[in-house]
């Protein structure tokens, strides 16, 4: 749904709340307000934002009522889209302090418009600026709306703030901090350089570049290890200031959504408040997992992930279900539980899906890396809700690469390591995961290859893994027999005592 549609839509709700309120509208202030909206469709914003502001002079004559409102809440979209970000911040502050946050105390006159209405119209004013590169802006932004949200004395009992402050919109005032925690979460990633800096560039994705493979203490496992023994999450200066404000906001989130939770009824039904008030800790629970998965802390990852899925009373966004079941999937693939990540990413991809969310291909991407570590037989691509994107670029190189997997294509697959390098290894967690990934179908080659042999050499097996040195041949067979994959009567030849084969 774009811009426009979204208005007709807000229009419409707000006429709901408005027909039985109002017996005769303001025409000449309707006009006005089509007008500029007539020029806004033309693509005069300029034109636009200027016939916006005749409304409200011609509106100052009398009481603030509803097209006010609305021009307002246009102008600070026209002026968010023209760039002009000063502009943009004086009229949203107008439209909070006057018509909004404040409604029963205007000079003694009557609410300007709804609560409903004025939190449906200051949401979508916010979703529309949230996606600004700007953090300052943002920031700016949101800090605004709570602190009108939490301040004064006029705003009745509603719901109160720390330090006695009251709250004036429960609702607005909990969606607005929550749009505040993503955006803290989003720059304490950026400051760190990258989705996770605890993830170190791959060991093993240097030579396949290069086109060699190191030997010795440098074979695949002890990379391997090397890379799962990474130091952990190490935040900047920044980033704890960051990261203790957002910790800070959590606890307040959190604190909101105490209260009576009487959960289901015996016919297995919920009230209205337990529900919000169950989807409202759903997405603080969202929140506070993806600042424990930064902060590597998966004790309280876990515990968290365990308490979410047995929340049963909220209604959440599918794409808050998706957030909580990646989070879980990457949990899992820490813990090596490789089946349980399959299933949680799964969900996780069907959440985002629902939801239209073009996460889904980076889920679809993790489904099928933890199949292939699992050392699945199951192609994820064939099941009913994966199977329309297999073609679609952002997942091919994944989709071929889980086809040499399961053919034990050793060359095809380090092919298209490094045909696809860039696409790859652009995600960090996938990055993290191609040392496993190739001791994991190397293992497999000597596993199959094993099979009708007594005995063999070291080189002829190095061969069939794509000419590595048998230094790591050794290493990934020695892996093999302690993990009682591989018996020991097979006799193993050094190159001194090969045969020709």
């Amino acid at each position: 749904m774009d811009e426009d549609e979204k208005d007709m839509e807000e229009e419409e709700y707000d006429f709901e709340y408005s027909d039985e309120e109002v017996e005769e509208a303001d025409v000449v202030l309707e006009n006005a307000y089509y007008a500029a909206k007539g020029l806004k469709a033309q693509g005069d914003l300029a034109g636009a934002v200027e016939g916006m502001q005749e409304v409200l002079r011609l509106e100052a004559a009398g009481e603030r009522g509803e097209w006010g409102f609305k021009a307002l809440k246009q102008s600070v979209k026209m002026l968010f889209a023209l760039g002009q970000y000063e502009a943009m911040l004086e009229r949203y502050v107008f439209l909070l302090d006057h018509y909004t946050v404040t409604p029963a105390s205007f000079h003694g006159a009557r609410a300007a418009v709804t609560q409903n209405v004025a939190e449906k119209g200051l949401d979508s004013v916010l979703d529309l600026v949230s996606s600004s590169s700007s953090p300052s802006l943002l920031r700016a932004l949101y800090d605004t709306t709570l602190a009108r949200l939490e301040g004064g004395e006029e705003s009745g009992r509603e719901g109160r703030a720390e330090g006695g402050a009251r709250r004036r919109n429960q609702r607005l005032w909990f969606k607005t901090n929550l749009k505040l925690g993503h955006l803290l979460l989003s720059e304490a990633m950026q400051k760190e350089g990258g989705e996770h800096r605890a993830w170190r560039p791959s060991s093993l994705l240097l030579p396949l570049v290069s086109g060699s493979i190191p030997s010795g203490r440098g074979s695949p496992l002890i990379l391997t290890l090397h890379c799962l023994l990474s130091p952990s999450f190490l935040p900047s200066e920044e980033s704890v200031r960051l990261l203790g404000r957002l910790q800070r906001l959590i606890k307040d989130l959190l604190k909101s959504c105490e209260g009576p939770q009487e959960g289901p009824g015996e016919d297995g039904s919920a009230g209205g408040d337990t529900i919000k008030r169950g989807t409202q800790l759903l997405e603080v629970y969202a929140l506070q997992m993806q600042l424990f998965a930064l902060q590597k802390d998966s004790r309280k990852l876990k515990d968290l992930y365990k308490l979410a899925l047995g929340i049963t009373w909220g209604v959440p966004h599918p794409r808050t279900l998706g957030v909580l079941q990646e989070c879980g999937g990457r949990m899992y693939m820490d813990e090596k539980d490789y089946n349980a990540a399959i299933q949680a990413f799964f969900s996780s991809f069907k959440c985002y899906d629902e939801a239209g969310d073009p996460r889904r291909f980076t889920l679809l991407k993790y489904l099928v890396l933890a199949s292939m570590l699992h050392a699945s037989t199951i192609d994820p691509f064939d099941s009913q809700e994966a199977k329309p994107y297999k073609e679609e670029r952002e997942v091919v190189a994944m989709r071929n690469l889980i086809l040499a997997f399961q053919n034990h294509d050793v060359k095809a697959f380090e092919t298209i390591l490094k045909t696809h390098r860039q696409a790859l290894t652009k995600d960090t967690f996938v990055r993290a995961n191609i040392d496993q990934l190739l001791i994991t179908i190397r293992t497999q080659v000597i596993t199959k290859l094993l099979v009708p042999y007594t005995r063999v050499s070291l080189a002829h097996i190095a061969r069939e893994l794509n000419d590595i040195p048998e230094e790591d041949v050794e290493s990934l067979l020695v892996s093999l027999i302690l993990d009682g994959k591989v018996g020991q009567g097979v006799r193993l030849l050094r190159a001194e005592e090969r045969t020709t084969w």
